[in-house]
């Protein structure tokens, strides 16, 4: 029978450290009240574009990085319902 004690000097403890990150998002925000015109917002993770979101009186609008069409083009009821399906509402 082996009598070891548990965290002996055989085993080794290692320890990860997790890498942080960074978000950040920059605005570019009118004011004036969201009829014709869009808020743009620049979406950055690690210093890296991941794209910009566009926001207007009717619908919100995705342009991944480097891409001159929507990626993602939502009316604001579409947008409601997505939300809700991923947080189960």
């Amino acid at each position: 029978m082996n009598n070891k004690p548990i965290g002996s000097e055989n085993e080794k403890k290692i320890m990860v450290k997790k890498k942080q990150t960074k978000s950040e998002v920059i605005a570019n925000l009118q004011q004036i009240p969201l009829n014709k015109a869009k808020s743009e917002f620049i979406v950055k993770y690690d210093d890296s574009i991941l794209g910009t979101l566009y926001i207007s009186k009717g619908s919100i609008q995705w342009y991944s990085k480097n891409k001159s069409t929507p990626t993602c083009d939502l009316t604001w009821k579409q947008f409601a319902e997505l939300m809700s399906k991923q947080k189960g509402v």
